[in-house]
């Protein structure tokens, strides 16, 4: 655990020498099927014909690497810290690891998106904000479900497979119409909202928290019911309450 920051860098560094490599040479865009060189991207940013089809958007990145550096560079300070047990993140552990991890695979995910311009590059980028997105609202099940962090660990990488075989295969809803990090916005508030709020009844009431989340997005109560064959994964705001036994 202790060379989890010297790691991290040595990964990051051969990260970006082997995409410049590949984009120097024109493997990174093999399979490319995004806008064509000069025109206005999606997100944006004209389109060069350079080793980043998006400079700025890809080069921003490099701010997720370094504040995932930094935070193991935090935490590796405080290693020795006895603070460490009452706190998940002081110190190194497999959790903190984890997420400070996390953080900085958000750059390479989106690098390779805004970078390339191909289907793969998307795929890579949707897992990183996935691998993200779900880890506040899976801990906060960890800590009202007294899960030990191997449960949490098995839990989070599993869900990480799972998404990142059927993203691949069959798109991004998965093939069951479900938007995991869409969701996976609604179960964090929900969970923190329960954390905060936790009783015997509010837990069972809590998933009705995510008809807020949704309407903040445009989706409001009357569509979701109108169309529930579209709308099934609502049932999924009730995964907090199914899990959060203790406050």
């Amino acid at each position: 655990m202790s060379k989890a920051l010297p790691i991290a860098l040595l990964a990051s560094a051969l990260f970006v020498a082997t995409y410049l490599m590949l984009a120097v040479n024109g493997v990174a865009f093999h399979y490319e099927a995004g806008e064509a060189i000069g025109e206005i991207s999606s997100w944006c940013e004209r389109v060069s014909g350079g080793v980043f089809r998006e400079p700025s958007n890809t080069l921003s990145n490099l701010g997720f690497m370094v504040s995932g550096l930094l935070m193991l560079k935090v935490l590796s300070a405080e290693g020795e810290s006895d603070r460490a047990a009452k706190n998940t993140f002081t110190g190194l552990n497999r959790i903190s690891v984890l997420y400070a991890a996390a953080v900085i695979y958000l750059g390479p995910g989106s690098w390779l998106m805004h970078g390339t311009h191909t289907a793969w590059g998307g795929w890579a980028d949707n897992l990183s904000m996935v691998m993200y997105i779900i880890f506040p609202w899976l801990y906060n099940l960890k800590e009202m479900g007294r899960w030990s962090p191997s449960r949490f660990l098995q839990v989070y990488f599993s869900i990480v497979l799972l998404y990142s075989i059927a993203r691949w295969f069959f798109g991004g809803r998965l093939g069951i119409g479900l938007d995991l990090f869409g969701l996976s916005i609604g179960l964090w508030i929900i969970s923190e909202t329960l954390f905060r709020f936790w009783s015997p009844a509010f837990r069972w009431l809590s998933g009705s928290v995510g008809f807020l989340v949704a309407a903040v997005f445009g989706i409001f109560p009357q569509e979701i019911f109108a169309n529930l064959g579209a709308y099934w994964w609502i049932i999924l705001f009730w995964v907090p309450a199914l899990f959060a036994s203790n406050r």
